[in-house]
């Protein structure tokens, strides 16, 4: 709801690793599985977006 709501541009996903609460190494299948997200919207929360925010060049490593 939050990405529909503000828009993927301005959210990224963490895993909360590592806390030993986390789900971790399942946290991203079940992301992915219950997200509801399409291809582009997962896209920029899991990659563009964060590279935005700490100025990483998002070109340098391959797309999802």
């Amino acid at each position: 709801q939050v990405v529909q709501t503000v828009g993927p541009e301005h959210v990224i996903w963490a895993s909360d690793f590592p806390h030993m609460e986390c789900k971790y190494p399942e946290s991203l299948k079940l992301f992915l599985e219950h997200t509801g997200m399409d291809k582009s919207a997962l896209q920029k929360v899991l990659w563009d977006t964060p590279c935005w925010l700490y100025g990483v060049d998002a070109g340098a490593q391959n797309r999802l």
